[in-house]
């Protein structure tokens, strides 16, 4: 028997560079008679990916409102989509599902976040009137002027968006806490007397936020001037509470209806 023959030519010689080529031996991590050395770490595309997860995972909910509330300027609200919502904040689409939840839900907290600011700056216009029917009146007058001057109010409320807008906006809990949290305690010697009820006050807030919304959803020529709409509300909207606020407060009423 003639001696085995060995693996020759190129292929002999490939196989014997081989794992110079690799870099890095698949068994031992060894080349040659080097120590062993540690495995790659992601570059590329995966270490792409890993940033981008990491700056998605960092996202603030603020960021997402703010970004929301520039699309619902540029584009309106009713034809902002959570694709572009997603885009603004440079995040995914399912990302923005996952970590914010849908557009409505979304839009709900841009509006909610907006409405409690304008509660705030309220409290501080009406910070020196003390009559409750007066307050009461001021805080409307306001809250109408407000939604028409506030970017992001104009924007929810009025031109195309507005039905959309108003179907979403009159289901919203937090404006009724909101809208709740300013007329309660005006009232709160009525409802410990027993003369306005819990049903009461939850459909005194849903009749005030139907109120505001419509008044803001025509502005222009299309609605009233400030004078008018005062007129309206002083003579419609105040006689509701003539006689929830005692001999002093009626008294308070006809001179403001005067």
């Amino acid at each position: 028997m003639g001696q085995a023959r060995r693996p020759g030519g190129r292929l002999h010689r490939l196989w014997r560079i081989w794992p110079t080529l690799l870099g890095t031996s698949w068994a031992t991590g060894v080349v040659g008679n080097d120590p062993p050395t540690p495995w790659p770490t992601p570059t590329g595309s995966v270490m792409s990916e890993h940033l981008r997860t990491r700056v998605e995972t960092d996202v603030a909910p603020d960021a997402v409102l703010d970004a929301a509330a520039s699309c619902y300027l540029h584009f309106g609200v009713a034809k902002t989509t959570a694709a572009d919502i997603a885009r603004a904040v440079g995040i995914s689409r399912a990302t923005l599902y996952r970590r914010f939840g849908s557009h409505e839900a979304i839009f709900l907290a841009v509006l909610t976040r907006e409405s409690r600011a304008m509660a705030a700056d309220a409290e501080v216009h009406l910070a020196l009137v003390k009559d409750p029917l007066e307050r009461i009146l001021e805080g409307m007058m306001f809250s109408i002027e407000e939604i028409g001057r506030r970017p992001v109010h104009a924007a929810v409320f009025g031109g195309d968006s507005a039905a959309w807008a108003a179907t979403h906006a009159i289901r919203v809990e937090a404006l009724r806490r909101i809208g709740e949290a300013g007329v309660r305690p005006l009232l709160e010697t009525s409802i410990s007397g027993g003369a306005v009820s819990e049903q009461d006050m939850t459909d005194l807030v849903d009749w005030i936020i139907r109120i505001l919304i419509s008044y803001s959803a025509v502005p222009g020529p299309g609605g009233r001037r400030p004078d008018e709409v005062r007129r309206q509300l002083a003579a419609w909207f105040l006689p509701p509470f003539k006689d929830l606020f005692g001999q002093h407060e009626a008294t308070r009423y006809e001179t403001l209806n005067s």
